[in-house]
């Protein structure tokens, strides 16, 4: 899967796409194949894999009890983010979040949660 590009996998349920995905995205051990991504082998680089990745689920995680900001500033924090305001900042400004960056994540319709999940994987 060559940097920068969207991927996306159809198929009926219960034929491996989020499992792949999972492989592909560091985040399930592959037990036989082959694959890269971002030149890493998915096998080996796992880790530096996560690092350079992100994955958005369907089912929504964040912190309902918190703002937009506080669940993006926490989720840069898990992943030690260097420049933690300022990456928080330019992606509340991408994903057009700035003006409501202060909300409770519990009061965001269903578009915004979607939106947030997006900037936490950003």
């Amino acid at each position: 899967m060559p940097r920068g590009q969207v991927w996306g996998f159809l198929g009926p349920n219960g034929s491996g796409k989020t499992t792949t995905i999972r492989m592909i995205c560091g985040l399930l051990r592959a037990s036989e194949g082959e694959g890269e991504c971002l030149g890493f082998d998915i096998r080996r680089d796992a880790e530096r894999i996560k690092a350079q990745t992100g994955y958005m689920t369907q089912k929504f995680s964040f912190w309902t009890d918190m703002t937009i900001r506080e669940n993006l500033e926490f989720v840069a924090r898990l992943y030690r983010l260097p420049r933690l305001r300022q990456t928080v900042d330019e992606t509340l400004e991408t994903l057009g979040l700035s003006n409501r960056q202060n909300q409770l994540a519990e009061a965001l319709s269903g578009g915004w949660k979607q939106r947030m999940a997006l900037a936490a994987v950003t």
